[in-house]
């Protein structure tokens, strides 16, 4: 699952974006997703809201961070898939702020990287470099 932040369906039909362009021509998506009824537009919301499948009057993940409320009841399917299926799962994330620090758990995912918490100049190409080498010498299931 690839999900970008903030980012309007129609930007991709506007700008150059082979990559994206290419994974959208072969593979699953939807340019009609929605991820909050019943709260304010937050990333941390959203985010809580894609990954658990409950809205966030349910999860109770409100802001971008610090949801020290969260309903911890509402696993994300990543912890289902490796806690419930014995999975093999990773996540690669890259943002500035802490939108997925109750998004996903700790015992959520095998691998787990988010550029954004390291000092590098090129946090992108950090994470576009670690998920060439960690996808091409590791099974992962999700």
């Amino acid at each position: 699952m690839i999900g970008l932040d903030g980012t309007r369906p129609d930007s991709f039909e506007q700008g150059v974006t082979p990559t994206i362009s290419r994974l959208i021509d072969e593979g699953y998506s939807t340019m009609e997703a929605v991820t909050q009824s019943t709260s304010w537009t937050k990333s941390g919301s959203g985010w809580n809201s894609v990954l658990s499948g409950a809205e966030p009057i349910k999860h109770r993940a409100f802001y971008n961070s610090n949801n020290v409320f969260r309903d911890t009841d509402y696993k994300s399917f990543l912890w289902r898939a490796k806690n419930e299926y014995d999975l093999k799962t990773m996540a690669a994330v890259n943002l500035k702020i802490g939108i997925l620090e109750t998004a996903i758990e700790e015992d959520a995912t095998d691998t787990f990287i988010n550029g954004r918490n390291d000092n590098s100049d090129d946090l992108d190409s950090l994470t576009v470099e670690f998920l060439e080498t960690e996808l091409l010498e590791e099974d992962y299931d999700v």
